[in-house]
């Protein structure tokens, strides 16, 4: 997986970046959607992912926001899992530059999460939960 930088005039990249996608990193086996946005200094990123294979044996999924130098293309800040089984997810600039995105989770939470993050800090909070009934019987 490459971040890379393109000159605005001629789309010509100027620089590329080899993500570390193994598991005390950015934990990316394989991924869905991947949503860049350019504030300053920085880009955010949300990505929808299948993780690395966890001792269970399992690829799990989960959302994942992080932070890019916009002109080393080096991971400023990793804030890990936004959602667990993320899908939908969105990502947008504030007025004031932080980065303001949501996804809808099924797992760790399950409902509609909302955050605000930039190079030093991420805050969330679960905007609306639903509950499943599982069955009773075959």
């Amino acid at each position: 997986m490459y971040l890379k930088k393109a000159d605005v005039n001629t789309g010509k990249v100027v620089k590329e970046m080899k993500l570390a996608t193994d598991q005390p990193n950015l934990n990316v086996w394989n991924f869905q959607t991947c949503k860049l946005v350019l504030s300053g200094n920085f880009i955010g990123m949300i990505i929808t992912r299948s993780m690395t294979k966890h001792t269970d044996g399992l690829n799990h999924q989960g959302g994942l926001a992080a932070v890019f130098d916009a002109q080393t293309l080096q991971l400023t800040k990793n804030h890990g899992q936004t959602s667990g089984h993320s899908f939908g997810s969105s990502l947008m600039l504030r007025s004031d530059g932080k980065f303001m995105g949501m996804d809808l989770g099924d797992n760790y939470p399950r409902g509609i999460r909302c955050w605000n993050f930039d190079e030093k800090s991420i805050q969330h909070r679960t905007v609306y939960s639903f509950k499943t009934q599982h069955g009773k019987e075959p």
